[in-house]
């Protein structure tokens, strides 16, 4: 108390306290990093391995299972998540926070590279960080005439000359498909020169390569030696000798071999508006809007070096929305400290008035001071927590300001009256604060992404309060210590001098509002008071029913229970997946099919909402974007900037849904809208609305149990787009040895090894042009590799230099696997997943009945069998957790604040 008082009595200090805290704020405010919406730390860290050339079962055997013996152990880890496809094992790991990053990095690099038991063909493995954040903008390079190397070529030059800005943050490219030689040799010619791949592969890597051969020393200087041999381009690689013959004759790479600087060949295409396209994703350094001028900056720059034919343009700009929402959080808090400031006027007396406004803007240019250091951005939600706790942290300053002046007014003027006014209330504000704070308190330890968002809120509404109660007992004590007691005041029963004329109408406003708020004191709440303690047991029972009333509308589903976070309708997701195997003409054929519906919408959207508009943001779907890739694609639409057209997200994606028509047989079309956190990648999907997880031991129970669930989904009124994880994979053709094999002396690995060269290719070398790293890939030409009859006759060479057609001494037997495999702790599962129509029924109310009745009736058929829910839904649920126990805590810690003097 005593250093309060004495801030009271030295008013110097506390302006030069008030001087700082504003000087503070402003430069916290221009240097706090600005984005729409939070990051979100994962605690993450994503393995990604590649076996090219392999089906998911083989990844699964030969890959994933062994890195996840290598790192289940692991200490910190939580849960280990795997997702096998063609070619590919990515393993998601959870980790303790308190672990550290730097530290379990370290740990899973020491662990992966321990791992001995990878075959042959395994590329390198990557780990990386996975950090969840909106992006700023994507840059797009297409163009309609032209091949997709050249679309990479440039796409890759642009994100080059953008990792450059020093505004500019992390950048992710889609598609990025790996860049090669291909070196593709007839089989006829193989025979005619016998030759063989091992024996061309040999030749072309002693043949290119650099080979630095020491350092002369001379008298006149010392020079380094080497060879610059290393073939960089298609025609480099066709000159390269395979033989010489005695009279000069010479035998060339090109002279067999069909060359090309190329991409790998993958059934991946991707479109904007209908262009081929490749894109960069662009995320924030510090600020949205500073990233996205940036890009603008560098693009502009960058279109001057394009050739004919080829464009770049932005979409998906989010410092567009982060503008919108920092202008509607703006005036809403302008309008709101106006009608605080208008109350306070009427109802205190003027500089009372004055000051206590002055430290609603105190208290939040304190809390900008501190956002920078405690690393809280300035976004959507810290906006909202300062237009939240507005009206909150007038109460100090109002409770304090209002009883130094009675004080004053009861004739102890001045510093006395500061002082005898700060003494009464000074112990009652401090204990305001810190029950409201610890009433925030639990938004600060509550995990997932909605924990992540309320921390920001919680932290902002601490911070504020903490600088308001500097404010109302440290700055305004001295500032009104001044006072005389002589001013003319508004409060009924206090004494007032004659107001001069100019202040005559104001001074008459005042008592005619404090009248009114003393009829309504003396007349309503008095006696309201009286008879609710006179009968405090019908009180009690009154407000017992009122809670057990919300409660059960709450139950009912009458009011909707959402766990997550909900954000606009930013955009919509409409997916198709077909069988595995499905042409891929097919699926593009298919995909724009689902493209040109979305523009017959578009098309029927504008002429409802924007027919004879002049603005140039008149389109209710401002981009498309398209990816056909293997068995599956999408087409993601971004939405205007429009209440009238997000209003009509349900109705678009029923219309979406009925004008495409019957779906093909095993076949699935799911559209729904989401918030885009790595928009593009389409192995980042968004959560469905119903996810549920089947674990056994058994694969056929687990499949018939999972297609149980999906008949009782489907049953669901509201309920659609149920899907399994467990499909058909492509058509798998197993290589068996025959009997004859030993008698050739010919081996399983020998066999598949000369299989693989011919049908997959061979490496033969790697090497870097400029920033991209080229493969030379050496294998049989198209034509003989088209049907099964070419592996059937395909020669196979044995020990001795002879060579078999395949069919003497192998076989193909067809088999079936599965398109994606999905494991969760080291076992394999199957999710079963679904999407609602949220206009029409509420997802806590279908899932609380399947809890009831579906789930029981499903482990009582199939015993062994572990249903669980999806992982957004057990994030979910350990966030609720969370809730009630932090809660909890937060009352105890209330009570104990209120009942221990």
């Amino acid at each position: 108390m005593n250093f309060i008082i004495w801030f009271a009595r030295n008013p110097v200090a506390a302006n030069l306290l008030m001087v700082l805290i504003i000087v503070g704020g402003i430069v916290g405010l221009f240097g706090a990093k600005r984005y729409v919406y939070p990051p979100e730390p994962q605690y993450q860290f994503m393995i990604n391995t590649v076996y090219d050339g392999a089906g998911p079962g083989e990844v699964e055997q030969a890959v994933c299972i062994p890195v996840e013996e290598a790192l289940h152990d692991l200490t910190g880890i939580r849960h280990i998540y795997t997702i096998v496809e063609q070619a590919f094992c990515h393993v998601t790991v959870d980790f303790d926070p308190a672990v550290g990053a730097t530290r379990f990095r370290a740990e899973l690099q020491a662990r992966m590279e321990a791992v001995t038991v990878f075959p042959q063909g395994i590329d390198k493995f990557e780990i990386k960080e996975l950090k969840t954040g909106v992006q700023a903008i994507i840059v797009v390079v297409r163009g309609m005439a032209v091949d997709t190397r050249t679309l990479q070529h440039y796409r890759d030059r642009l994100q080059a000359r953008l990792s450059t800005h020093p505004e500019v943050g992390p950048m992710l490219s889609f598609p990025k498909i790996p860049y090669e030689v291909s070196i593709d040799i007839a089989e006829s010619d193989l025979r005619r020169y016998a030759l063989s791949f091992d024996e061309i592969a040999d030749t072309i890597r002693m043949a290119s390569k650099d080979i630095p051969a020491g350092e002369l020393k001379s008298l006149d200087g010392r020079f380094l030696i080497r060879s610059q041999e290393q073939a960089m381009t298609a025609d480099d690689f066709a000159a390269i000798m395979l033989r010489s013959g005695h009279k000069g004759t010479q035998l060339k790479l090109g002279d067999i071999a069909r060359i090309s600087e190329t991409l790998r060949e993958q059934d991946k295409l991707v479109r904007s508006n209908g262009m081929p396209a490749m894109e960069v994703i662009v995320w924030p350094k510090n600020q949205v809007g500073a990233t996205v001028n940036a890009v603008h900056e560098v693009v502009d720059a960058f279109r001057s070096e394009l050739p004919a034919g080829v464009e770049v343009i932005t979409w998906d700009d989010w410092s567009k929305y982060y503008d919108q929402n920092m202008t509607m959080l703006t005036s809403n808090a302008i309008v709101g400290f106006m009608l605080v400031f208008l109350i306070l006027l009427l109802t205190l007396h003027l500089r009372i008035a004055l000051w206590v406004s002055c430290g609603i803007l105190i208290a939040i240019c304190g809390t900008f001071w501190l956002m920078p250091v405690l690393d809280i951005s300035l976004n959507t939600y810290t906006i909202a927590a300062l237009i939240l706790i507005l009206g909150v942290v007038v109460d100090d300053a109002i409770i304090v300001g209002e009883h130094i002046h009675t004080h004053q007014q009861l004739g102890n003027p001045g510093l006395s009256g500061a002082i005898s006014g700060i003494r009464e209330m000074g112990p009652l504000i401090v204990l305001m604060v810190l029950s409201t704070m610890v009433a925030f308190a639990p938004g600060l330890f509550l995990p997932g992404l909605t924990g992540h968002l309320l921390y920001n809120i919680s932290a902002v509404v601490m911070l504020t309060l903490v600088f308001s109660m500097i404010e109302a007992l440290l700055i305004l004590p001295a500032h009104l210590a001044g006072n005389t007691g002589r001013q003319h005041v508004a409060m009924a029963g206090a004494p007032h001098q004659r107001p001069d004329k100019k202040s005559t109408w104001f001074v008459s406003l005042q008592q005619r509002t404090d009248s009114g708020l003393r009829w309504l004191i003396d007349r309503v709440y008095v006696r309201m008071l009286r008879s609710a303690l006179r009968w405090r047991y019908i009180t009690i029972a009154g407000f017992t029913a009122l809670l057990l009333l919300a409660a059960a509308l709450v139950i009912s589903g009458r009011i909707t229970s959402v766990m997550d976070m909900q954000v606009d309708d930013y955009y919509l997701h409409a997916e198709l997946k077909f069988p595995a195997g499905t042409a891929f003409d097919e699926v593009d054929r298919q995909i724009l099919r689902l493209e040109r519906i979305a523009n017959e919408i578009r098309a029927e959207l504008n002429a409802a909402f924007y027919a004879g508009s002049s603005t140039p943001d008149g389109d209710s779907i401002r981009h498309i974007l398209t990816l056909s890739n293997d068995n599956r694609g999408f087409v993601n639409l971004e939405l205007a900037v429009d209440e009238r057209i997000r209003s009509q997200v349900d109705s678009i994606k029923k219309e979406w849904r009925a004008r495409f028509g019957a779906l093909p047989a095993d076949t699935t079309l799911t559209i729904q809208s989401f918030w885009p956190r790595n928009l593009g990648v389409p192995s980042n999907e968004p959560p469905k609305a119903i996810e549920w997880i089947l674990i056994a031991a058994d694969t056929a129970q687990q499949s018939a149990a999972g297609e149980m669930l999906k008949n009782k989904l489907t049953a669901y009124r509201g309920v659609h787009s149920v899907t399994s994880s467990m499909q058909a994979g492509k058509p798998e053709l197993h290589l068996k040895l025959k009997p004859a094999a030993a008698f050739y002396g010919l081996t399983m690995h020998s066999l598949n090894e000369q299989v693989r060269h011919g049908f997959f290719g061979l490496e033969v070398q790697r090497y870097y042009q400029g920033r991209n790293e080229i493969r030379v890939m050496l294998r049989l030409s198209p034509e003989d590799t088209r049907t099964l009859d070419h592996l059937q006759s395909m020669p196979i060479r044995l020990s001795n230099g002879d060579s078999v057609p395949f069919s003497t001494v192998a076989k193909a037997e067809y088999a079936t696997g599965y398109a994606v495999i999905k494991r969760t702790n080291r076992e394999r599962f199957q999710l079963v997943s679904a999407e609602v129509y949220q206009d029409e029924v509420d997802v806590e109310n279908i899932l609380a009945d399947m809890r009831t009745n579906v789930i029981p009736q499903l482990k009582t058929q199939f015993p062994g069998l572990e249903i669980i829910p999806g992982q957004s839904r057990q994030k979910q649920q350990e966030t609720l957790s969370a809730v009630w126990l932090y809660g909890a805590l937060a009352l105890l810690g209330i009570y104990a604040l209120l009942a221990i003097p």
